[in-house]
């Protein structure tokens, strides 16, 4: 039975979407991360779910890190149609072990 401080960290951001860059015909978003949250996860692996109007997408495996001189998690590129027109977002955010 885990404990309290066994549980995992759940942390809600709700954050600005920005195009940081184009490469053949792709689009690639980052979402950024207020610095009061990022410094507790960087370097850290996390599990991330945003929540967009057309649903939820869950990106596994992300990390912040500094795009385009933000500190952000980036989404693949294969979800880019997903996340174009979309200034803000609700982000969940979860460590993984």
């Amino acid at each position: 039975m885990p404990t309290i401080s066994e549980q995992k960290q759940v942390i809600k951001v709700n954050s600005k979407v920005f195009l940081y860059g184009k490469h053949k015909g792709k689009e690639y978003y980052g979402v950024s991360i207020p610095w009061r949250i990022a410094k507790q996860l960087i370097g850290k692996t996390l599990d991330a779910t945003l929540l967009l109007p057309d649903g939820e997408l869950r990106v596994h495996g992300v990390e912040v890190i500094y795009v385009s001189g933000k500190l952000a998690i980036t989404v693949p590129a294969k979800y880019s149609d997903r996340l174009k027109g979309v200034e803000r977002v609700d982000v969940l955010l979860e460590e993984i072990e």
